[in-house]
C-alpha cells in the first residue's frame, strides 16, 4: 500500500507498485485507489506528480457514493 498527496488524498492498493524517473508511480493487477472517499479499480494506474495527473487503464470502475461509472480508460 502506497499513500501519495499530490492534490488529494490517495491511498493505492495493487499487486505490484514501482517509481519510474523518480515522480511517476505505476501500481499493476488488481488495483484499488481510495480517493478522497471514492474509489476506483482498474487493472493499472499510473500516477504523474510533475504533470499532476493519475491515469487507470483496463476494466476501469469508478465509485463515489451513488455515483458510478466504467471504462477501459480514465
Amino acid at each position: 500500500m502506497v499513500w501519495l498527496n499530490i492534490l488529494l488524498n490517495l491511498q493505492i492498493k495493487s499487486e505490484s507498485q514501482y517509481w519510474e524517473e523518480g515522480n511517476i508511480f505505476f501500481a499493476e493487477g488488481n488495483v484499488t485507489a481510495y480517493i478522497n472517499g471514492a474509489i476506483l479499480q482498474a487493472d493499472q494506474l499510473k500516477v504523474d506528480q510533475s504533470n499532476k495527473t493519475l491515469i487507470a487503464k483496463g476494466n476501469v470502475r469508478f465509485r463515489n457514493g451513488s455515483n458510478y461509472f466504467s471504462a477501459s480508460e480514465f
